[in-house]
């Protein structure tokens, strides 16, 4: 497998109004970077987030410490019309990048049909989700074959690749969900979040397959699983388990933590993974700096957090001890031992 790598949010906009990453601090960017680098064994990195300064500086640690990037504007809760010129500005600063270290892939989105507006319908990310899978629109997409929403989301598509094509020479991709039909024949590489859930699980390899018939390179642009027992079974919708009603965000119900969950699931995976022609593997994620852990469970926002490092609240001693915001959990250990695995094989 050419590429091993995890993803890395510089401050996304998932809900409008509230940013997974409040501070970007430079010193630390560089120094996960680094840990991403030599400790993980990862040679890619998939930095995502809003702000294009972010993304560049980022972007730049990673280069220049020897990592491929795979660059992820994403401008969430926005239309096509206020997307495209932010895209047109993302492709020119990493066309930049790319001539002067070139290891620059560029991706124009993710799972657009829920994280944009105006594919499917719902004034926010919850709405757009509650929309798809509500028994009439599950129905629909059945009945169509998967094509809705894909024509709207081709459409789409269709201009923002030509937008970023204007300005970037390199390879171009997009991050799909598994009922979004894509229309790969414009992109240079196939993507696909592709998680394992309960739904799915039994034919989850052979699902793998349908992504190779378009006769391009195939990334897993996204994979991953939350830290609580059960997790597995929910794969991408793990993190509902957040509740964000009320004036501090919560656990809703009761869950147990789970590390070992977490870390079962990618080492299937990327196990599963290392035997296939795949171009490369992303894991979700490196940090998430929204979600803090907490001893009590129903403050531990870190249950819902896709990281394979755990966020510490401020004033915790072992914070203070090393010096960083977080600590290891056991899949950091997971993907560094399958990381280096497949870079001997």
């Amino acid at each position: 497998m050419k590429y091993r790598a995890i993803a890395y949010d510089v401050g996304t906009f998932f809900v409008r109004g509230k940013t997974t990453r409040p501070s970007f601090d430079a010193a630390l960017v560089k120094h996960e970077i680094a840990v991403i680098r030599n400790d993980l064994g990862c040679n890619a990195i998939r930095i995502f987030g809003l702000d294009i300064d972010r993304l560049v500086a980022a972007a730049t640690f990673a280069l220049e410490a020897g990592l491929a990037v795979w660059l992820s504007p994403m401008r969430g809760e926005a239309t096509a019309e206020e997307t495209l010129p932010y895209l047109a500005q993302s492709a020119r600063r990493a066309e930049v990048l790319r001539a002067n270290y070139g290891n620059v892939l560029l991706v124009v989105g993710g799972e657009c049909s829920f994280f944009m507006k105006g594919i499917i319908p719902g004034d926010d990310l919850h709405a757009r989700i509650g929309k798809f899978i509500s028994p009439l629109s599950l129905l629909r997409h059945l009945v169509t074959g998967g094509r809705w929403p894909g024509k709207r989301l081709n459409a789409y598509l269709a201009s923002a690749v030509a937008t970023v094509r204007e300005a970037f020479k390199g390879p171009v991709t997009y991050a799909s969900g598994p009922w979004e039909r894509v229309d790969w024949r414009r992109f240079d590489l196939v993507g696909a979040n592709y998680y394992r859930y309960a739904q799915n699980a039994k034919g989850y390899s052979n699902g793998l397959k349908k992504y190779f018939k378009h006769g391009k390179p195939v990334l897993i642009t996204e994979l991953g699983c939350s830290t609580y027992e059960g997790a597995d079974a929910k794969g991408a919708i793990g993190w509902r388990i957040l509740d964000g009603s009320g004036p501090r965000t919560r656990i809703k119900g009761s869950y147990l933590r789970s590390e070992e969950t977490q870390a079962r699931y990618l080492d299937e995976l990327l196990g599963l993974f290392a035997d296939t022609t795949l171009e490369g593997v992303c894991v979700f994620n490196f940090v998430a700096y929204n979600l803090t852990y907490d001893e009590d469970p129903q403050w531990d926002l870190d249950m819902a957090s896709y990281g394979i490092v755990k966020v510490l609240p401020e004033g915790v001693g072992s914070r203070q001890r090393s010096g960083l915001p977080w600590v290891p959990k056991m899949a950091f250990r997971v993907v560094a031992d399958r990381y280096r695995a497949m870079e001997k094989s």
